[in-house]
């Protein structure tokens, strides 16, 4: 019974995955070869990355859902709703500069026309004019733009409260923010 249970590991697959079958029915449900992809992701850095995912669970646990909860208690929804307009509004700005690097000249005159309106209308983002005529937020980010031009994903990293990522739209999320901040959004003088 020992040589048995030798012999069933050593029939067992080097990698699950291998073993299961395909089917080409154009059924949506059915698990595709692109899924199985999806699956093989490439984790040099697993015990850090598992680490800071610990570390973000607590952060999530004990630190941050009270907050939310906090927030929540403490405003009411069409506030929360308004605040959260403006920063999507001022995200656009960043969707449409990654647009532009993109060469997507109608996703980028379509954030324009959102950006323009919300601004506008919405006074300052606090309402969302452009949602309800049709304008929704196409969401673009540096990552994708270094995608775009060929620079390829890299490793899975985990990062510290924002989350699970890969290198190129990690370096990217940093580019967005350093550019986001580097905007003057309310056309204020630097007094020097």
């Amino acid at each position: 019974s020992a040589n048995e249970g030798n012999e069933t590991l050593s029939k067992m697959p080097t990698s699950p995955l291998d073993t299961l079958d395909f089917s080409n029915n154009a059924n949506p449900v059915v698990f595709e070869r692109s899924s199985l992809q999806a699956l093989a992701i490439n984790d040099p850095w697993e015990a850090m990355n598992r680490r800071i995912y610990h570390f973000n669970q607590r952060a999530d646990e004990y630190v941050l859902l009270p907050m939310v909860k906090g927030y929540r208690f403490l405003l009411p929804s069409f506030i929360r709703t308004g605040i959260h307009n403006v920063f999507s509004n001022l995200g656009d700005v960043s969707n449409l500069l990654n647009s532009i690097l993109q060469l997507k000249p109608a996703r980028a005159a379509h954030t324009t026309g959102r950006l323009l309106l919300n601004t506008t209308v919405g006074l300052a983002g606090i309402f969302d004019p452009a949602s309800a005529l049709g304008l929704t937020q196409q969401r673009e980010d540096f990552g994708q733009t270094l995608g775009f031009y060929g620079v390829q994903a890299g490793p899975y990293v985990m990062l510290p409260l924002l989350g699970p990522s890969n290198v190129r739209d990690a370096g990217g999320r940093a580019i967005d923010i350093s550019a986001g901040t580097q905007i003057n959004y309310i056309n204020n003088a630097d007094i020097k």
